[in-house]
């Protein structure tokens, strides 16, 4: 008994959901057709084959065309990414990132310390990304630690 109510636990709420439809449809359906001892066993079958032979069958398809949820800009954090142009003497230009496999420009500024210590950032270099404002859509980058 025990063990017939932990399995039911683990069926999801769709699933309690189509089992149901299933049934319900099958009864009324059948309820004139067959007689009415029986109904409730087609019923049961009808439940199980419209729950796992059409409607898990149908979402596994529909699932497949599902796509990588986007990680935003804030998902470059410890990339590298190529300066575009040379950063001027407030240590900012254009880096190019990748975000979700596509190539994007944003806006650098290079990190205090190094800005301060006099390091230059040229067009082409390579630079790690620190941080990110999405909201500004501006990130911080390091040249220290790229390779």
């Amino acid at each position: 008994m025990a063990r017939s109510i932990a399995s039911l636990l683990l069926l999801s709420p769709l699933d309690i959901f189509s089992l149901c439809l299933g049934a319900g449809l099958a009864g009324l359906a059948l309820q004139t057709v067959v007689a009415g001892a029986m109904l409730p066993w087609i019923a049961v079958v009808a439940a199980f084959v419209f729950c796992f032979g059409i409607e898990r069958p149908f979402l596994n398809l529909a699932m497949k065309f599902v796509s990588k949820p986007s990680e935003g800009l804030e998902g470059i954090v410890a990339h590298t990414g190529m300066a575009v142009t040379r950063f001027d003497e407030a240590g900012r230009g254009l880096v190019k990132v990748s975000v979700d496999d596509q190539s994007v420009q944003v806006l650098a500024m290079l990190d205090p310390a190094e800005l301060h210590r006099g390091v230059q950032v040229n067009k082409g270099d390579e630079v790690v990304v620190t941080s990110v404002d999405a909201a500004k859509n501006t990130c911080q980058v390091t040249k220290e630690l790229s390779i």
